[in-house]
């Protein structure tokens, strides 16, 4: 996790470029996507149409948005078309669609910005399901609201819950604790316990809760393994997308059971599994290893190596596997870096929404990839990408000029996304030099420029911010801010 709130780079062209806030955290909902910032502000980007932005409309955005009224925040999650975050005092606060009171407010009433979530305190870790949200108290315990389908709730009973309720044990004797993590799916809940076993609760249609039923569950039942006695154990991590589920065991393989039309377990079959099976390598060969973080999105899954590659398998319509095709895959196959050449690396977190996909750099920058019909992949378009695009205008990043004076200079369009011109106001200029440089001040492209116009192909140029020096005669003639699409 980066800790700081602002960084400033002086570039050799006297042009400060300050860094208010980097992406720490990301989360995926149907389609809609989230960023928690170094500075606890949350930005959003994507499908609105119940308010799950948080900006005070339902119109959807192309590019992030600040969420209104957030601060302090260390958490966020997203549902289907609702959204949580987690404050540094506790409270959880929620924001989209209410219709089954998943924002825990006691109505069911959309909210279009944050609202504190009723009798919720002392909260240390959040997610969301479909339609419903769960969360972690400091004290181990689990509590519940929103749709109650299946009981996915875990309170034994199928009602929906307008305000959290906590989650009862094993057939409904006493309540559920001592919990490590969890996640929430379409119509099912998963729970890893401290003491690395996993529990589950709802829909158990195809097996997602991985009793060897069909069965399902009312309050949480236990995953047994793969041969069917004893039970499933060594896990720290659980994921559930629609109607199946994937584990992360300690020692960094991959398990999953439930629906399997589309491959999303990895096991090279579409076959589903009421047990546990073990995630394969690439094309089969061996078992999925080195894993250090899992997501499930709605039918494709993905998993985060600790060498800091991505690599996914499942359906692949949208292109939500990321390796520049739309062919599914029932093992895993790494994500590409088409942009610049090679595999996506350096990556922290992954996410996923149900046909996007999301996932953090060391470098604070969030890059997405799969459909992209509501904006969800935060790159000023609505274009399907099949590989990985950066998603841009995200936080805050300021640039203050020193000795310079953009009034020098009109660049349109900027944004762009094909070409932009660049004119220099009143003056013609020979032999000059203009100069791109990324976030860091690193230089990245320079171009020799003379007359009052030039034209700026895209060309190699990825999605993202870059500030611009015009130089002549040893002097810089203006200097700015350019955003690419």
């Amino acid at each position: 996790m980066k800790s700081f709130c602002q960084i400033i780079f002086l570039t050799s062209f006297n042009l400060l470029l300050i860094i208010n806030s980097l992406a720490q955290s990301i989360a995926a909902g149907d389609s809609h996507s989230l960023s928690l910032c170094t500075d606890g502000t949350v930005w959003a980007w994507g499908n609105n149409g119940c308010g799950q932005l948080g900006d005070n409309t339902t119109v959807a955005k192309l590019y992030p948005v600040q969420v209104l009224g957030l601060s302090g925040i260390t958490a966020i999650a997203a549902g289907h078309s609702h959204s949580l975050a987690l404050k540094n005092d506790g409270t959880v606060w929620a924001w989209g669609n209410n219709s089954s009171g998943e924002l825990g407010d006691s109505t069911t009433v959309n909210k279009l910005v944050p609202v504190q979530i009723s009798r919720l305190t002392g909260i240390t870790a959040i997610s969301c399901g479909l339609d419903f949200s769960l969360a972690k108290k400091y004290d181990g315990t689990f509590w519940s609201w929103g749709a109650n389908t299946w009981g996915k709730l875990g309170d034994n009973t199928m009602i929906d819950r307008l305000i959290p309720i906590q989650v009862l044990g094993e057939s409904a004797i006493g309540v559920l604790n001592n919990i490590n993590s969890f996640n929430g799916g379409d119509q099912n809940t998963l729970v890893v316990k401290n003491d690395g076993t996993v529990w589950s609760c709802g829909s158990n249609t195809w097996g997602q809760l991985g009793d060897n039923t069909t069965t399902f569950e009312q309050t949480v039942v236990q995953t047994l393994d793969s041969g069917g006695v004893a039970f499933f154990s060594g896990v720290v991590d659980v994921s559930a997308g629609l109607e199946f589920s994937i584990a992360l065991k300690n020692d960094g393989t991959v398990w999953g059971w439930g629906y399997n039309i589309d491959g999303q377990l990895g096991n090279n079959s579409i076959q589903e599994e009421w047990l546990p099976v073990q995630v394969l390598g690439n094309s089969a060969l061996g078992f999925l290893t080195g894993v250090t973080s899992i997501f499930a999105g709605h039918d494709h899954a993905l998993t985060l190596k600790n060498d800091g590659t991505v690599w996914a398998f499942g359906w692949n319509d949208f292109g939500q596997l990321g390796d520049n095709t739309v062919i599914e895959r029932w093992t895993p196959v790494e994500v590409v870096d088409t942009i610049n050449g090679g595999f996506l690396t350096n990556i922290t977190e992954i996410t996923s929404g149900y046909h996007h996909s999301l996932a953090l750099k060391n470098d604070g920058t969030v890059w997405g990839w799969g459909l992209n019909n509501c904006g969800q992949l935060g790159d000023s378009t609505n274009i399907q990408r099949n590989s990985p695009v950066h998603v841009m205008r995200l936080c805050n990043v300021d640039a203050v000029q020193e000795n310079t004076n953009e009034s020098n200079i009109s660049v349109f369009p900027n944004p762009f996304f094909a070409q932009t011109t660049f004119t220099i106001n009143n003056q013609t200029i020979k032999n000059a030099q203009l100069c791109l440089y990324d976030l860091m001040g690193r230089e990245f492209k320079k171009i020799g420029i003379s007359g009052s116009k030039y034209q700026l192909e895209r060309e190699n140029l990825i999605s993202g911010v870059y500030f611009y020096q015009i130089i002549s005669e040893n002097k810089t003639v203006a200097s700015g801010k350019l955003l690419v699409e």
